[in-house]
């Protein structure tokens, strides 16, 4: 920080008005956009207010040394003031270099350095008066430096170059902008050192500082970009930077995550408007309990807020008197809510409580009906091998680590084996395969399920081709579509140009629709439903019984077949209630002429109910597992898959 050299002054000049004025402005704008106070804004605070500081008592202690050349004291401590200011501008710039990029995890020895050196040229600033270690007050109307007064230019160089080393030590961490910014400041400095050096008597220092802070406002420190776009909270770059201030205090203190289980249910029935007044009257009930500064948005229907002691029990507080029901322009919403909760004393690391927040923010890993839930360090671990996971599965949609099985479908009248299901395998490092539960939900909820879906669907048709399937005896192979392939667009021109390239009937093939996922989002994937029926491929509605529809929605999918799931059959064997309802089902879906295909049978008793109930098709480890594309093919090898007794088949497996 260059050291202004006082001369003769008669009054006041225009560069340090506007250098007031622009500071001034500068401090009111950035108190009333309310955005969230950061280590980085609270120094940016002392920036202006060490600008402007200096401002004032420079020109003070111009006006005392012109108006009264007598008061020898008045004027040093003035000075004083206005050196200590100087000083003050220089000790914050480095920090707020070094807290840009580490946010609080600095060393003791970098957060110490700037309050040392600042601290020491207090002492000497104030004591000059009566020293003259700094500069001689004897001639107020000609103020001179005295001969220890080069400390004050050591100190700013100090400021600089440190802040400067801090740059290109963390420079990783910063943005462009903050590189660009950095190096328009040092420039400036620099410029201003030397104009000053030829040009003694050109106060310009405050008004250089002011476009130093002007630049800092608009690149980096505008507080509405900790701001959250509906009203009413702060938004997530606002809530790490609340997490790394709070990561070491060693209270009880936490936060809490609150879930709106049917938030995207309910997005996907109003407009945008309401979407906002709905969530910023979610947002605002918030306020009764926490303080504003207190309530982060994570995304839609994902509130984070802040909570000084007991976390646990702020949270059953708040789940048991939050209104459930709430009304909106003349709407009502049902509110559903889930509450995860983090005390910060048992993770050392803020940025393992950011990752384990925003992974609940997109999944829910509540598996029990307990509607509080701590987020434990065992959370960290689940996360940390999931995210293994998806490397791995990246990399095997590379390196060829997925495979498709199929597992044979037995028609119950003609004794045969006239479909199959493709399903996809994967095998780890040691070749072993991994069970589809660790890794089907994750490619679903990170999109990795739309490349692997397409892969299946290729290999399925190429296999089919190649090795001439239809003539073995199987008439198609079905294919499970997940929701998260529906709602692609352009789905069904990609397989259908899949298909044209291996020449493969669309008959052929036969897509599977989840049950919850044709009642959630029909209207979202009607169009890709259309679109694949006009290619000819048939669809059927997978695991029916298992979801929250009712048997009315079959009427709006053009699908033929339905696969009753499991837990259907499983009942049945099981108690006389569970078979009036398999009966039932069976009767309806017979009288709506589907063909019923029952899977996971694993005996023979569950085979001969399912018989006698008028089943067409039976799946499960009662005829065979999946089998590898090699096992499938000698299989059908095996059995010549020609129409045999039923009961035979049964007896032979």
């Amino acid at each position: 920080m260059p050291m202004p050299i006082l001369v003769d002054s008669h009054g006041i000049n225009s560069h340090d008005i506007i250098a007031l004025v622009i500071t001034i402005l500068l401090g009111i704008i950035h108190f009333l956009k309310r955005g969230y106070i950061t280590r980085t804004a609270v120094i940016y605070r002392v920036l202006l207010l060490m600008n402007g500081l200096s401002v004032i008592f420079y020109m003070l202690a111009n006006m005392i040394a012109y108006k009264y050349p007598g008061h020898n004291l008045l004027w040093g401590l003035t000075l004083s003031v206005c050196l200590m200011a100087y000083m003050g501008h220089g000790a914050a710039w480095y920090y707020f270099v070094l807290y840009s990029a580490n946010g609080e995890n600095n060393s003791y020895l970098e957060r110490s350095f700037g309050n040392i050196v600042y601290a020491s040229i207090c002492v000497l600033i104030l004591t000059s008066s009566f020293t003259g270690l700094i500069y001689q007050p004897m001639n107020a109307a000609h103020p001179g430096m005295a001969e220890y007064s080069y400390l004050i230019n050591l100190a700013g160089v100090c400021f600089i170059g440190m802040s400067f080393l801090s740059m290109v030590e963390n420079h990783k961490q910063y943005s462009w902008k903050h590189v660009a910014v950095f190096c328009f400041v040092f420039v400036e400095y620099l410029v201003m050192a030397i104009f000053q050096f030829f040009h003694r008597n050109m106060f310009i220092l405050q008004l250089l500082n002011t476009v130093a802070n002007i630049t800092v406002y608009v690149a980096l420190e505008d507080p509405e970009k900790y701001l959250y776009r509906v009203p009413g909270c702060y938004n997530p770059a606002a809530l790490k930077a609340k997490i790394y201030r709070e990561i070491d205090k060693p209270q009880d203190k936490g936060f809490i995550l609150f879930k709106f289980e049917n938030f995207d249910y309910v997005s996907h029935k109003i407009n945008e408007n309401l979407l906002d007044m709905l969530e910023s009257s979610l947002i605002e009930n918030f306020h009764i309990y926490f303080n504003r500064k207190d309530i982060f948005c994570l995304s839609e229907g994902n509130i984070v807020v802040y909570v000084a002691e007991n976390a646990r029990k702020t949270a059953e507080h708040v789940l048991d008197e939050y209104p459930r029901d709430i009304r909106i322009d003349g709407m009502s919403f049902n509110v559903i809510i889930k509450a995860y909760y983090v005390r910060l004393n048992e993770f050392k690391s803020a940025h393992d409580i950011l990752r384990v927040l925003k992974h609940l923010n997109r999944r829910d890993r509540n598996g029990s009906n307990n509607p509080v839930v701590q987020i434990t360090k065992r959370m960290l671990r689940d996360l940390d091998r999931e995210l293994d996971m998806v490397k791995y599965m990246q990399e095997a949609l590379v390196e060829g680590g997925f495979e498709v099985f199929y597992q044979p479908i037995y028609d119950v009248k003609k004794g045969c084996f006239p479909a199959a299901e493709a399903l996809v395998r994967l095998r780890d490092s040691y070749g072993e395969l991994v069970y589809p539960g660790a890794f089907i939900p994750l490619a679903e909820h990170n999109g990795l399920i739309v490349p692997i879906g397409e892969f299946v669907f290729e290999n399925v048709c190429r296999f089919y081709m190649e090795n001439k399937l239809f003539e073995k005896g199987v008439r198609y192979i079905e294919i499970n579509l997940s929701a998260i392939q529906l709602m692609q667009q352009g789905l069904g021109e990609r397989f259908g140009s899949i298909l044209h390239k291996y020449d493969i009937r669309p008959a052929n093939v036969n897509l599977e629709i989840t049950e919850t996922t044709a009642v959630d989002n029909i209207s979202l994937i009607n169009d890709n439903i259309l679109t694949l029926k006009e290619l000819g491929v048939s669809l059927s509605i997978d695991d029916f019984g298992s979801g929250y529809a009712s048997m009315s929605y079959l009427n709006h999918l053009p699908a033929s077949i339905v696969k009753i799931d499991k837990c259907l059959v499983d009942d049945a064997m099981k108690s006389a209630s569970g078979r009036i309802v398999l009966s039932k089902t069976m009767e309806t879906l017979k009288a709506l002429e589907f063909e019923v295909v029952a899977e996971g049978i694993e005996s023979k008793e569950a085979f001969e109910l399912l018989k006698g109930y008028g089943c067409d098709y039976i799946q499960g480890f009662l005829f065979s597992k999946p089998l590898s594309a090699k096992d499938y093919l000698e299989f059908l090898e095996i059995r010549e898959n020609k129409e045999v007794i039923a009961d035979e088949s049964a007896d032979d497996s």
